[in-house]
């Protein structure tokens, strides 16, 4: 939000001229995106992510990732907000043999 640049000197970091020119429309949300299968990821992006990182696996490991990272979102009352983001690897001659593509039914819409 700063307007000119500045300096700062703090106990663990310190910035000389920092700005940003270009800022982003005001108002508008950041979409928040986190992954991770640990516990402490997963109550993180439960209580803040928008959108959780899927990691590639089986259906079932996707499907498994899915109803954890929910239950995580549902503690802080947000198992509806919480969406998924699916990688998926595609080769040049097609499906690169994972079955990363039938997890995406697994997942559901895009998250937009």
């Amino acid at each position: 939000s700063n307007d000119r640049p500045f300096d700062h000197e703090g106990a663990f970091y310190s910035v000389r001229g920092g700005f940003v020119p270009r800022k982003g429309p005001h108002g508008a949300d950041l979409v928040i995106r986190l992954g991770g299968q640990s516990g402490t990821a997963l109550k993180v992006a439960g209580k803040h992510a928008d959108i959780f990182e899927l990691a590639a696996g089986s259906p079932d490991e996707v499907r498994q990732l899915i109803e954890r990272a929910r239950s995580a979102a549902a503690e802080h009352g947000r198992a509806g907000r919480l969406r998924f983001a699916l990688p998926v690897r595609i080769h040049a001659d097609g499906w690169s043999g994972t079955p990363d593509h039938r997890a995406v039914e697994i997942a559901g819409p895009p998250a937009r």
